[in-house]
């Protein structure tokens, strides 16, 4: 397992275990590893609560399940963390109750792969893969230092007293909680949500920023061009859009050794481009070659920095192209495209920190206890 495939769903753990306890999870929550076995979509361990607003079954008896074992049975032991019962079960009940809702019960646990898929073993693996991972970032947190500081921890209090005081008790409050969160006791909760902050400061420290140096060795590893482009839109039945971007390029042609040329460019962007864009990327696109159609990516690598294109002839219109030095804090647009709001900077610090993570799960000694092994999910997750 690669760690880093995990890095999102963990960073959800603190919204989760404060999530107002409803039928239906967030979708928010929802996340779908890449690595999963079958086109399942998983989520982090999530309340879950059956009341007269459900429509779905009922029939789990997650009282039964939770006690499987005694709380604190050893079920994981690494070489600085033991993963116990009452741990384990938070991330299968997550599991587990996402597939059920989604499934339902009678398709959970069919042993006969000419009746449909055999998911248990997936859900047991995976959410074994949940729990070490989480635990070892908490591990990798200590070890550089991270503590959590008064005001989270003042929250913390805020947020568990203002819940007990809507469920009217310290007890039904955790029966909530464990009868809708995998919870086994507050606190149980109290400890995995000083984990997920405790994880919070590791990617808060970690994943917002790079030097310079580091942003700039990540942009020429990832062959990242930048540049502003001016853009008149093709139409094929009139010779006008060329004649427009030929009087810009004239308009142009006075300033081109002037200091100010970048902000000549961009007034005259923000004026003249047809190119939507430019209102999400004001200050230009970071790109790869493939990014863009070939011959704007071809204008673009035969230009030194600060230098312009002549008119440049694509299938969208004509072209007039001002090469930049790559600025380590805006998105690159293929990133974007993937929805994934990183600048350059930070994508440098996220690649760090894969390989700072992936190092620590790669010399992590760990072991299943018999009593994991013993696990049987068809029977712990019993159907009325």
């Amino acid at each position: 397992m690669k760690i880093k495939k995990l890095t999102a769903l963990i960073l959800s753990f603190t919204l989760v275990l404060l999530l107002l306890f409803a039928c239906t999870p967030s979708e928010d929550a929802l996340l779908e590893p890449e690595d999963a076995t079958y086109d399942i979509e998983y989520i982090t361990p999530a309340p879950h609560v059956h009341d007269e607003n459900c429509d779905h079954s009922t029939d789990i008896d997650f009282e039964a399940a939770i006690t499987a074992f005694a709380p604190d049975t050893v079920m994981i032991k690494a070489d600085n963390f033991e993963i116990t019962w009452a741990e384990m079960y938070i991330f299968l009940f997550g599991n587990f109750s996402n597939v059920a809702h989604q499934f339902g019960t009678d398709l959970v646990w069919l042993n006969d792969p000419d009746d449909g898929p055999v998911i248990a073993n997936d859900i047991l693996e995976y959410s074994a893969d949940e729990a070490i991972s989480f635990f070892l970032l908490e591990y990798g947190a200590k070890q550089l230092g991270l503590t959590i500081n008064d005001d989270d921890l003042a929250g913390y209090n805020d947020d568990i007293q203002n819940f007990i005081d809507m469920y009217e008790s310290q007890e039904e409050f955790e029966t909530v909680m464990r009868d809708n969160g995998g919870f086994y006791n507050l606190d149980l909760f109290r400890r995995l949500f000083l984990v997920s902050v405790l994880i919070d400061e590791l990617y808060d420290s970690q994943t917002l920023n790079a030097s310079d140096e580091r942003a700039a060795e990540y942009a020429e590893e990832n062959d990242y061009l930048m540049a502003m482009h001016i853009l008149r839109l093709r139409d094929d039945d009139s010779d006008i859009p060329l004649n427009e971007i030929k009087e810009i390029q004239s308009e142009l042609s006075a300033h081109l050794d002037s200091e100010d040329l970048v902000e000549i460019f961009a007034d005259l962007m923000n004026e003249q481009s047809e190119d939507p864009g430019k209102l999400t990327f004001p200050g230009g696109y970071i790109f790869v070659f493939n990014d863009m159609v070939r011959e704007f990516s071809e204008a673009t690598v035969a230009l030194e920095f600060g230098q312009v294109s002549d008119i440049v002839e694509t299938n969208y219109g004509y072209h007039i192209i001002l090469r930049l030095p790559i600025d380590y804090d805006v998105v690159p647009i293929g990133a974007a495209n993937q929805g994934i709001h990183r600048t350059v900077r930070q994508l440098a610090a996220f690649e760090d920190f894969d390989v700072l993570t992936q190092g620590w799960y790669d010399s992590l000694n760990y072991e299943f206890t018999p009593e994991f092994k013993s696990i049987n999910l068809a029977e712990i997750f019993k159907v009325h």
